[in-house]
C-alpha cells in the first residue's frame, strides 16, 4: 500500500471531513478525493460513506485506522528517538548513587556511555541513601541509584532495577572462617566494623536485628567501603557488605563469606526520580545502557 495514500487517509479519518484535512497536509480537496479513490481501489473496499457533509468510515474504514494509528504513532515515536539521539551530541547526565551502585555496579556502564556519547558531560554523586534522595527532592540530580529501602515521599518514583546481597565477612584467617557451621549468636559476640549512620547497608542490618530482637557490638564505623574492607582484613572486626562489594577480595582470598541465614539479606537496587521532573534524552539513553546491562539476578 502507498504509504502517502495511508496518510491521507488516516487524516481525513481522524477529522471525518475532507476540509480540515486539506489543511492538515496542506494539499487540495480535489487531491484528496483522488488519492482516497486509488487507495479503495487498490483495496477493493469502500473506506468512507458521506452522508450531508461529513463522511463516516465503513467497517474496512474503521479496521483500516486502527492499524494506521499504531503505524503513525510508531512512526512518530521513531522521529522523536532519532530527534533525541540527534541531540546527544552535546549534554549532561547528573546521576546520584549511593555507594555500593556507585562505586561498584555503574562505573562500567557509565564507561559504556561515554564511548557512545563523549559530548556528553557526566556527573556522578555518591552519598549515603537518606542524602541521594534529599537532593532528588530538590531536583539537585535528574536519576539515582540507590539500595535498600526508600523514603516513601509521594514526590519520589522507585524502580527495582536489580538485586543485592548482603553478607556477613571476615578475614580469611579469622577463627570463624575454618568452621563449617557458625551459630548466630558467635557472630553476634564478634566486633562489627560498619557505615555511618544513614548508610542503606546499616540500616538493613538495623532492621534485621531489630526483628530478631538482637544487638551488636558496633567496634568502627568508617565512611568508606574500602576501609572496612581493609579492616576485616587486618582482622579488626567482621561486617555485612554487598557481594558487589567484595567479589573481588573474595575470589582473590583476603575476605571470607559466612553464611549466616539470619544475616544473610537480600535487597532491591532501584532506580530513582522526582515524579514531576522531565527524563531528558541524556537520561534516556543512559537508561537504555541500564536496561540493556542490569537484568533482575532473581525474581521477586
Amino acid at each position: 500500500m502507498n504509504l502517502n495514500y495511508l496518510k491521507v487517509f488516516h487524516t481525513v479519518a481522524k477529522h471525518q471531513g475532507f476540509t480540515k484535512a486539506a489543511e492538515e497536509l496542506l494539499i487540495s480537496q480535489p487531491t484528496i478525493s483522488v488519492q482516497i479513490k486509488n487507495l479503495e481501489q487498490e483495496l477493493g473496499l469502500e473506506l468512507f460513506q458521506k452522508l450531508g457533509r461529513k463522511v463516516y468510515l465503513t467497517e474496512a474504514g474503521r479496521t483500516l485506522f486502527h492499524y494506521t494509528s499504531k503505524i503513525f504513532n510508531q512512526l512518530e515515536e521513531a522521529e522523536n528517538a532519532l530527534k533525541d539521539l540527534k541531540g546527544l551530541g552535546k549534554g549532561r547526565l547528573l546521576v546520584g548513587a549511593s555507594t555500593t551502585p556507585g562505586i561498584y555496579v555503574l562505573p562500567r556502564i557509565l564507561g559504556q556511555y561515554r564511548k557512545l556519547y563523549p559530548g556528553i558531560e557526566v556527573v556522578l554523586e555518591i552519598s549515603n541513601s537518606q542524602e541521594i534522595e534529599q537532593k532528588l527532592l530538590q531536583h539537585e540530580l535528574e536519576i539515582a541509584f540507590c539500595g535498600g529501602e526508600v523514603i516513601a515521599h509521594p514526590q519520589i518514583k522507585a524502580k527495582t532495577i536489580t538485586y543485592d546481597e548482603l553478607v556477613i565477612v571476615t578475614a580469611i584467617d579469622h577463627p570463624l572462617a575454618r568452621e563449617t557451621t557458625v551459630a548466630l549468636e558467635q557472630v553476634l559476640a564478634e566486633p562489627f566494623i560498619l557505615r555511618e549512620p544513614g548508610s542503606s547497608t546499616r540500616i538493613a542490618l538495623e532492621q534485621r536485628l531489630q526483628l530478631l530482637g538482637k544487638k551488636i557490638k558496633v567496634a568502627m564505623q568508617f565512611g568508606s567501603l574500602e576501609a572496612i574492607k581493609q579492616a576485616v582484613a587486618a582482622n579488626l572486626g567482621i561486617s555485612l557488605l554487598s557481594r558487589f562489594v567484595i567479589d573481588q577480595e573474595v575470589c582473590a582470598g583476603s575476605l571470607q563469606v559466612i553464611k549466616i541465614p539470619e544475616l544473610t539479606i537480600r535487597r532491591e537496587i532501584k532506580l530513582l526520580r522526582h515524579k514531576d521532573s522531565k527524563i531528558s534524552a541524556p537520561v534516556q539513553a543512559f537508561l537504555r545502557l541500564v536496561n540493556e546491562n542490569l537484568v533482575p539476578k532473581c525474581s521477586t
